[in-house]
C-alpha cells in the first residue's frame, strides 16, 4: 500500500483553445501556465520557466538544510539561475 504521506497530485486544466492551463496543487493557491504566442497568449509562466524555478528551489531547500545542520549562520540566500531554450 502507498504511503499517502509521500503522495502528492498536481492538476492542469485547459482554459482556452490554445495553450493556457491553470494548474494547482491541492491547498494551494492555482497558478498560470501559457506558452509564447504564437502557440499561447503568455498568459502565464511556460512550463520551462516552472522547470526552472522548481530546480532552483529544490537546490536552494538542499543548500540551506545542509547550511543549517552545520549551524552555519547567514543572514540572506538568493539563487540566479538562466536557462537556454534549445
Amino acid at each position: 500500500m502507498p504511503d499517502k504521506s509521500r503522495e502528492l497530485t498536481a492538476r492542469i486544466r485547459l482554459i482556452n483553445d490554445r495553450l493556457h492551463f491553470e494548474g494547482g496543487v491541492e491547498g494551494h493557491s492555482p497558478i498560470s501556465i501559457d506558452y509564447i504566442p504564437p502557440l499561447g497568449d503568455n498568459l502565464g509562466y511556460t512550463s520551462l520557466e516552472l522547470l526552472l524555478l522548481s530546480f532552483s528551489s529544490c537546490l536552494g531547500s538542499a543548500i540551506l538544510t545542509f547550511l543549517r545542520r552545520m549551524q552555519k549562520p547567514f543572514s540572506a540566500f538568493e539563487i540566479s539561475a538562466t536557462g537556454f531554450r534549445n
